[in-house]
C-alpha cells in the first residue's frame, strides 16, 4: 500500500531541509535545455520549411507531408543537442535524496562517466517521441483545420460590414486554429506521458545517485524493459497529477523527485 503525499507538503520538506535553493535545483540546467530546444527547433524548422507561397497551391496531403518532415527533422535535431542538459537537470534534482555532489554545470564530463554515453543514448529515443508525436498530431491537425474550415467560417453576424469581417476574419481563424492545435498537443502529451517518466527513470539509473540505484531502480537493460517494469507495478502515472504525488514501497517502485 502507499501514501498519498501533496506538493505542498514535499516544498515545505524541500524548503525546511535546504532552504530556497532546495526549489531551484538543476534550474540552470532546466532552462537551458528548454530554450536551446525551442531556439534549435524553430530555426531548423525554419530553414527547412517550403516558402508560404508554393505551400498555399499545395494539396492538403502534400501540406501535411510537409509539416510531418520539418517537424520531425527539427525536432531531432533539438532534441539531440539538448538531451545532455535534460539529463543534467533531472540528476541534479535527484541529488536532493542522497545529498550528492556529483552532478553540476561546471561537470559536464560526468554525464559521460556515469554511467556512459550509451545511458544517454538510451533515453534520447523515448524524450524524442514524447516531444515529437504531440507537436507532429497538432500540426497535421492544425492545417486540416485550415485547408478545410479556416475559410468557411462566418464569425460574424450577416449584417457586418464586408470592412469589420475582412479586418477580422484571419484574427478570429488564426485564435480558433491555435486553440484546436493546443487542445490537440495536450491530450496526446497527456497519452505519452508515460515515456516522460521512463526518461526520467532512464536519466538517473545508475548516475551514482540514490534514486538511480538498487533496490530504488532495477537493473535494466534498455528504455523498453522499463518500461514493461514500471507498467507491471503501476509507476507510469507518477507526477501525472500536479497536486498528488503517490509513493509506493521503495522496492516496486521508483522515487519521485
Amino acid at each position: 500500500m502507499g501514501s498519498q503525499v501533496y506538493w505542498n507538503t514535499v516544498m515545505r520538506y524541500v524548503r525546511s531541509d535546504e532552504g530556497q535553493s532546495g526549489l531551484i535545483r538543476g534550474e540552470i540546467s532546466y532552462c537551458s535545455s528548454a530554450i536551446l530546444y525551442y531556439v534549435i527547433n524553430h530555426y531548423v524548422s525554419t530553414q527547412l520549411q517550403r516558402n508560404d507561397d508554393s505551400n498555399q497551391r499545395l494539396t492538403l496531403y502534400d501540406q501535411c507531408v510537409d509539416v510531418l518532415w520539418t517537424t520531425a527533422i527539427s525536432s531531432a535535431v533539438a532534441v539531440v543537442l539538448t538531451h545532455p542538459f535534460a539529463v543534467l537537470s533531472l540528476r541534479q534534482m535527484s541529488q536532493f535524496v542522497g545529498k550528492e555532489n556529483i552532478y553540476s554545470v561546471a561537470a559536464l564530463k560526468n554525464l559521460l562517466m556515469q554511467p556512459g554515453l550509451f545511458a544517454l543514448i538510451d533515453g534520447l529515443l523515448p524524450r524524442y517521441i514524447y516531444l515529437t508525436v504531440p507537436a507532429l498530431v497538432s500540426k497535421v491537425i492544425m492545417r486540416i483545420y485550415e485547408f478545410y474550415l479556416a475559410g468557411h467560417i462566418r464569425w460574424f453576424p450577416p449584417n457586418s460590414s464586408d470592412d469589420t469581417v475582412a479586418s477580422n476574419m484571419y484574427y478570429r481563424s488564426d485564435w480558433v486554429k491555435w486553440f484546436i492545435g493546443f487542445a490537440a498537443e495536450h491530450c496526446v502529451s497527456d497519452m505519452l506521458y508515460p515515456l516522460e517518466v521512463v526518461v526520467v527513470s532512464t536519466s538517473v539509473a545508475k548516475s551514482g545517485v540514490v534514486p538511480g540505484e538498487y533496490p530504488f531502480a532495477p537493473e535494466l537493460s534498455n528504455w523498453i524493459s522499463r518500461l514493461k517494469y514500471m507498467a507491471r507495478h503501476h509507476q507510469l502515472r507518477r507526477k501525472a497529477n500536479l497536486l498528488k504525488r503517490v509513493f509506493t514501497e521503495h522496492n516496486d517502485a521508483f522515487i519521485v523527485y
